[in-house]
C-alpha cells in the first residue's frame, strides 16, 4: 500500500507543476511526471523505517514530497537550459 501512495503523490505533484508552469506539449507533462514519481519513490523509500510496501509514515510522505519538488525543479531547470542552448 505505501508503494501506491508514493506513486500517487509523485504522480498529483508532476501533474500539479506541469499545470503550474503551463506546459502544453505531453512529452513535457511526461517528463514533469515522471521525474516527480522518480523523486517520490527514492525520498519515500530512503525515508521509510521498514519496507516501502507496508503502511506509510508522515515523514515518508514529507520526504517523497521534497523529493518531487527537488526532481521537478532539477528537469525544469535542465528543460529550460536545452532550450535556451546554454
Amino acid at each position: 500500500m505505501g508503494l501506491v501512495i508514493l506513486l500517487a503523490v509523485g504522480g498529483i505533484l508532476g501533474w500539479l507543476s506541469s499545470i503550474v508552469v503551463a506546459v502544453h506539449e505531453r512529452r513535457e507533462k511526461a517528463l514533469y511526471i515522471t521525474a516527480s514519481v522518480f523523486g517520490a519513490l527514492a525520498a519515500g523509500i530512503y525515508a521509510a523505517s521498514s519496507s516501502p510496501l507496508s503502511a506509510v509514515s508522515g515523514a515518508s510522505v514529507i520526504a517523497a514530497t521534497l523529493g518531487a519538488v527537488l526532481c521537478i525543479t532539477l528537469a525544469h531547470l535542465v528543460r529550460r537550459n536545452l532550450n535556451t542552448g546554454l
